[in-house]
């Protein structure tokens, strides 16, 4: 049977052909509204990263003052006196049976342009008893003899001849001391930092009292038995039984006196922080726009997070020139009045600037009394931030944004 060309055409032509798909790829329906706030946001988080190096830069200069602050403390010990160590009184190889040693450490603050370091006076009643006294006796001071204020001794009651010899006070026994002795030594020397007495003795007892409101008792190998800071004064005492000394600067008593927590120290705590206060800052700046329903510009978000950077200089400027306490209070103030201004021109109502305002004030506040404690600084902050956290979702989390 032969094929009719003419109608397998036909029948061909009856088959629906396939067409290409000529419908274009669809872009997912997102509304101008939608489009503004991901370029916001995205703005903001470069924002942020860029903000990081204005405070790199001002977290290096705080570090660079820290270290000339450093400098000028070992300038002025070098022409003070260098961190005390009376080590162990002996007379030849022996060893004191007891000895009694009463400090009474006077500190003061010196200058150096505006950097400042801790400097004493100490005042020193030492009390020895030697079993055997053969020799002379040696009272070993680690500052060396420029420290050295005023010496005199008394053996078994009769005036001693002092020398000072480098960094040793040889003391020559009066003629006709045989056999044991009982020295007192009077002492006055001057120091910075630290104070420490090694307790090479059989049976030692320690006592220190000064005007210094944060001592720290480290400073010797031993913690005292008993201590009591009250008024800016303190004062401890040690008794410590050395009944196998070998090495004379094993046992020590002393205590060390700085500037708790200087301008520079606490500079470094509150940065730490920066970053926190940039996400709340942004995130106050988003709450006022959502809920004031006043759109803000791109570049109001980039003028206005120059604010939170610019305290971290002031606070550094005005605190090394007075105190951490006045520059972060001054810092703060200046901010806040910054910031709501600004608010006040971009929201064209004081309401919302007020309450930006009190927000951005608060949140220093908080964060000053975050640093003044020490001990339980990152849990109050982690405390802090999850109930600021908490916040934003109450007040955000039912906003819509209606375009």
């Amino acid at each position: 049977m032969e094929n009719n060309p003419t109608q397998a055409a036909e029948v061909t032509g009856n088959i629906p052909q396939a067409k290409p798909c000529t419908r274009p790829f669809s872009e997912p329906d997102i509304s101008p509204g939608a489009k503004k706030w991901i370029i916001k946001i995205t703005l903001i988080i470069i924002a942020m990263v860029m903000l990081q190096i204005p405070l790199m830069l001002v977290r290096n200069l705080s570090k660079e003052r820290a270290e000339k602050q450093r400098k000028a403390e070992n300038d002025i010990a070098a022409a003070w006196g260098d961190p005390q160590f009376i080590a162990g009184i002996r007379s030849g190889k022996n060893h004191p049976e007891t000895m009694s040693v009463k400090s009474i450490v006077a500190p003061e603050i010196r200058y150096r342009g505006i950097y400042q370091s801790v400097v004493y006076t100490s005042t020193n009643e030492i009390d020895a008893h030697f079993p055997v006294l053969d020799k002379d006796i040696i009272l070993p001071v680690m500052t060396g003899a420029n420290a050295i204020r005023d010496i005199s001794a008394e053996i078994n009651g009769k005036k001693a001849v002092c020398t000072v010899k480098k960094q040793e006070i040889v003391i020559t026994p009066p003629a006709g001391i045989n056999g044991s002795a009982d020295c007192h030594i009077m002492l006055k020397v001057r120091g910075s930092g630290s104070f420490q007495v090694a307790c090479n003795a059989k049976y030692n007892k320690v006592e220190i009292s000064g005007d210094w409101d944060s001592p720290n008792f480290g400073a010797g190998s031993i913690l005292p038995d008993t201590r009591v800071i009250e008024n800016g004064k303190f004062s401890a005492s040690w008794q410590i039984n050395n009944l196998l000394t070998e090495n004379e600067s094993d046992a020590s008593a002393g205590v060390a006196m700085h500037i708790s927590a200087g301008t520079y120290q606490q500079v470094e705590r509150c940065m730490t922080y920066a970053t926190f206060f940039l996400i709340v800052f942004f995130f106050t700046l988003i709450a006022g726009e959502l809920i004031s329903k006043i759109p803000l510009h791109p570049m109001q978000y980039m003028v206005a997070s120059g604010a939170p950077v610019l305290f971290y200089l002031m606070l550094l400027a005005i605190g090394e020139q007075s105190s951490f306490a006045a520059g972060y209070s001054i810092s703060a103030a200046v901010i806040v009045l910054m910031v709501t201004g600004y608010a006040r021109m971009f929201f064209n109502r004081m309401l919302p600037a007020l309450l930006m305002g009190m927000v951005f004030a608060a949140s220093y506040i908080v964060n000053y009394f975050i640093l003044q404690m020490e001990d339980f600084a990152l849990l109050s902050g982690t405390v802090v931030l999850a109930i600021v956290l908490g916040v934003l979702m109450v007040l955000t989390g039912r906003i819509n944004v209606r375009n």
